[in-house]
């Protein structure tokens, strides 16, 4: 192969190499951009991700959205039956006549109660219950 064909191969080479520079530093810009918007999200719409899960819970009970938005935005505490499923139990706990309340944890998150509770607490509570209960029966 002549001299001359040899460097045009090697500048078709270069010209291409600094083509991949130019798209790859465009692309690492965007995933800065990606990043510092996934970190906002994640920062500040924790809480509402947080909100949508307490207002599912809450809709399963049967309180309706006015209700939640009140509880929420006035701190108003509800009474309703408690109607929870516990992944750890592999049970659903119910309890009339509870005091609901969506109130925020020392990070500044919602976090919704039952009897004063958190919600894994008032389920760890109900399954003593059902323990103790269940013992005393055997007795």
């Amino acid at each position: 192969m002549p001299k001359v064909e040899i460097r045009k191969e090697v500048i078709l080479l270069q010209d291409t190499v600094a083509a991949k520079d130019k798209t790859i530093a465009g692309q690492q810009k965007e995933i800065k951009v990606y990043g510092e918007e996934r970190s906002f999200i994640r920062h500040f719409f924790h809480s509402f991700y947080l909100l949508l899960n307490i207002r599912l819970l809450l809709r399963k009970m049967g309180v309706d959205d006015d209700t939640f938005v009140r509880m929420h935005q006035k701190q108003v505490a509800v009474r309703s039956t408690a109607d929870v499923y516990s992944g750890m139990y592999k049970r659903t706990f119910t309890e009339e006549n509870t005091e609901l309340h969506i109130t925020t944890n020392e990070k500044r998150r919602p976090t919704l109660t039952i009897n004063g509770l958190s919600v894994p607490d008032w389920c760890e509570r109900k399954w003593q219950q059902l323990i103790h209960h269940n013992r005393s029966q055997r007795l």
